[in-house]
């Protein structure tokens, strides 16, 4: 009987083990940095703003979900730039569904702990255009001289002369 306990238990703990919920938590630490740096930037799970870094790089503390993260950086001079962290699935989980069965990845997907973010992003900014400047202006047209050679080269890229030299 002891025998048969203690197996029960061993299986237990071996089965929670796996649980990605126990393992790898429910929350992940993600660093944010941008090129150039100090940029003011917010991560966003379905269009609502979850976390911020007011300069970069920074780190936030996001929930896991299965819902991929947009990063949306700005930075004077530079336009407003976005970059994405995909959802993938934690590594625990595959033990998790071996070991625990389906109570534990149950739990797991409840919870989000079954997924995982890259560790960090990094969002290279783009610089603003500048604003265009005024093209300069072409000059006026020379008045017409009658000793001024014709504008456009006859075929052969000869141009004639307009007052030949006397012999």
């Amino acid at each position: 009987m002891a025998i048969r306990t203690g197996l029960a238990i061993g299986l237990i703990a071996f089965a929670a083990a796996g649980c990605s919920t126990i393992i790898e938590g429910t929350d992940q630490d993600i660093t944010l940095a941008s090129v150039p740096s100090e940029a003011e930037c917010t991560v966003q799970k379905n269009g609502v703003t979850i976390a911020k870094v007011n300069k970069t790089p920074g780190r936030v503390t996001v929930d896991k979900s299965s819902a991929d993260l947009t990063v949306v950086c700005n930075k004077e001079g530079f336009k407003e730039t976005r970059g994405i962290l995909e959802s993938d699935l934690a590594a625990a989980t595959f033990g998790n569904a071996i070991a625990g069965g389906l109570i534990g990845v149950v739990i797991d997907a409840s919870t989000g702990a079954n997924s995982k973010y890259d560790d960090t992003i990094t969002v290279t900014l783009v610089p603003e255009a500048p604003a265009a400047e005024a093209a300069p202006e072409a000059p006026a047209p020379a008045e017409a001289d009658a000793d001024a050679a014709p504008a456009a080269a006859p075929a052969g890229g000869m141009q004639p002369i307009a007052n030949p030299p006397s012999s």
